[in-house]
Formats: C-alpha cells, sequence, structure tokens
C-alpha cells in the first residue's frame, strides 16, 4: 500500500469549526467540517465510489495519527470524537493503492496500527502486525469469503451467533490458533479430521495464552438474572497487541469482573435483552472501567435494534472516552 497525490491544504472559517480547528485534504477530499455541540468534529469526504483511503488527524499539521481507513461510497461521514478535547485538529486524506487494504479504525501500537473492523452482530475482525485476529466469527460463513485467514480466532462461548465449526474451518490460517472455553472445544469434532480441536487452547476465566505476537487473556461473561449464559462456562478477552489492550465482552450482564477492568484501550461491548445488557447498563458499567475508545455491538436482538445513540450520549458524560458508532448490521 502507498499513499499517492499531493496534500493541498484547505482552510475554512474558524466560526464554522467551533474552535481552532482546520483541515487538510487531497484527492480524495474532506469537502466538510462541521465542529459540533458537544465538541465532536464531523467530517464529510468524498471519493470515487470503491476508492480508498485514510483519514489522518493532527495537532501541528506535523505529526500525522491515523484516524479511520475507509473504502469510498462516494460520500463519506465520519465522526472524530477525539477532537472533544482538543483545542485544534487538522485533517488530511491520504489516498491508498494496491492490494489487501483493510478498513476500520486505527489503535496505535508498538508495533504499528491495528485496525479494528466491524464484521457482523458480535464478530469483528482486527488486521495487526501481519496478522489478523478474530472474535466470534459466528454462523454467517458468506461474510468471510473474501476476508484474510485468520492467525488468532478468540471464542467465547456456544452460541451459534458467535460460534461456527464450519466458519472456523474455513476461516482458519494453516498455523491459526483458537482460544476458546472447554464449553466450545466440546463442541468441536472428536474424530477425525478433528482439526479444530488439535488447533485449540483451551482457556479458564483468568487464564492466559500467547500466539503469534499476541496475549490472550480469558475473563469472566455471564449472566445474573438468567442462566443463559453460566458463570464459568464462556469467556470475554483482553487481548494484547503491540502494549494495548482490546477488550471484547462476548454476551455478559453487567458484571462485577468487567466493571474492576483497567488499562482497557479499546472495547467491544454488548447490549440486548435478555442475555446481555440493557443500553443504560451497558453505558454505566463503561463509565466504571473507562476504555480508551468503546464500540458498541450485538445492539440487536431479533427485531429490535437498541439505541447506540443513547449510549454514546450516557457514555458522552466523560469526555476521555470515544464512542465509535460502527455499521455491524
Amino acid at each position: 500500500m502507498k499513499r499517492n497525490g499531493s496534500l493541498v491544504r484547505i482552510t475554512l472559517p474558524l466560526a464554522a469549526l467551533g474552535a481552532a480547528c482546520w483541515v487538510m485534504a487531497a484527492t480524495p477530499q474532506v469537502a466538510g467540517l462541521v465542529r459540533q455541540s458537544n465538541g465532536e468534529v464531523t467530517l464529510t469526504s468524498t471519493a470515487d465510489a470503491g476508492a480508498y483511503y485514510r483519514i489522518e488527524s493532527s495537532e501541528d499539521a506535523q505529526t500525522w495519527t491515523p484516524f479511520v481507513t475507509v473504502q469510498s461510497t462516494g460520500t463519506d461521514q465520519l465522526v472524530d470524537t477525539a477532537s472533544r478535547l482538543k483545542d485544534r485538529r487538522f485533517y488530511r486524506a491520504v489516498p491508498l493503492t494496491g492490494t489487501g487494504i483493510f478498513t476500520g479504525d486505527h489503535l496505535q501500537t508498538s508495533a504499528g496500527d491495528a485496525i479494528l473492523h466491524p464484521v457482523n452482530h458480535a464478530a469483528v475482525a482486527v488486521s495487526w502486525n501481519g496478522k489478523m485476529l478474530y472474535s466470534d466469527p459466528g454462523s454467517t460463513g458468506s461474510l468471510y469469503t473474501n476476508m484474510p485467514r485468520a492467525d488468532v480466532i478468540v471464542v467465547t462461548h456456544t452460541h451459534g451467533d458467535h460460534y461456527s465449526n464450519a466458519v472456523l474451518e474455513a476461516l482458519l490460517d494453516t498455523d491459526g490458533v483458537i482460544f476458546a472455553p472447554m464449553s466450545v472445544y466440546n463442541m468441536m469434532p472428536s474424530v477425525a479430521p478433528a482439526l479444530l480441536r488439535s488447533k485449540t487452547t483451551v482457556l479458564a476465566n483468568g487464564a492466559t495464552g500467547t500466539a503469534h505476537g499476541m496475549t490472550v487473556r480469558a475473563v469472566p461473561m455471564y449472566n445474573m438474572s438468567n442462566m443463559n449464559h453460566p458463570q464459568g462456562i464462556g469467556n470475554g478477552y483482553v487481548v494484547t497487541l503491540g502494549g494495548k489492550n482490546v477488550y471484547f465482552s462476548g454476551d455478559t450482564e453487567d458484571i462485577p469482573e468487567m466493571r474492576a477492568l483497567t488499562g482497557i484501550d479499546a472495547a467491544f461491548v454488548c447490549m440486548s435483552l435478555p442475555s446481555n445488557m440493557t443500553v443504560d447498563d451497558a453505558a454505566d458499567a463503561v463509565l466504571e472501567f473507562k476504555p480508551g475508545m468503546v464500540f458498541p455491538y450485538h445492539y440487536r436482538q431479533g427485531a429490535t435494534t437498541f439505541d447506540t445513540g443513547r449510549f454514546k450520549q450516557l457514555v458522552s458524560a466523560d469526555p476521555a472516552i470515544q464512542v465509535r458508532l460502527r455499521a455491524f448490521y
């Protein structure tokens, strides 16, 4: 992947940006920039439909930090939640060419950016340091047809929207590793070819494993008000890559162990009933464990879609937590 095209500085009236926030753009173009009343900046970008580009931000127009990589629909709208704590921001759009371009939000690590990509429902893909991590690739195998093969897969529990033997077999790379609780291991084929069991490391709550430069720590996930997810049967995960911690909640209620998490840089937090949390409970828990950024996921249950906008509004009480709303459906 490489950059091409020259960068052109564009200035907008400061009144349009609320404070001292400017924009730098390239082809593709940052076409609009609006400071919202809560301090966030909404960016509108234009590019040829299907083109890839990366939005980067800066405090001084000298040092640039990748924010998100997108494949354009023609006109794209993005929200910079980090701008709430900044007096000014510069932005630029960097065109990307080549193959294997991965889209999603950027998390800076000591070994390069991790790119966090929503797949569907409770499934997340992470590209980092030449490796691919997947969390809970569920039963819809067609979603992964054009996705890179997995080096590491974490599976939280046995329910079909989180776990599928067929998807795991198709997605796992030759030297890939699966981390899962014993309940998932017991659901894998035990007779030839029994490939999945041979590739699986079983973790109980509190246990840790390593693979492909990642450290995977299993943490509790369970229900307190019902037995849909009994305590000790499934795992949430904290995956450490390049010194940064990414949390996948799996299916859980607002449990003390989640509230006690520390040092989480990016969190994927579930909401739906009766198996998970209400919007208010999820927001209240997030405000306690304070991840650097949080992505609500698993927010649709049957015909009911839970209000991620309300989740964002509630969590925004702490401006240090960036709420990233992404399309999981």
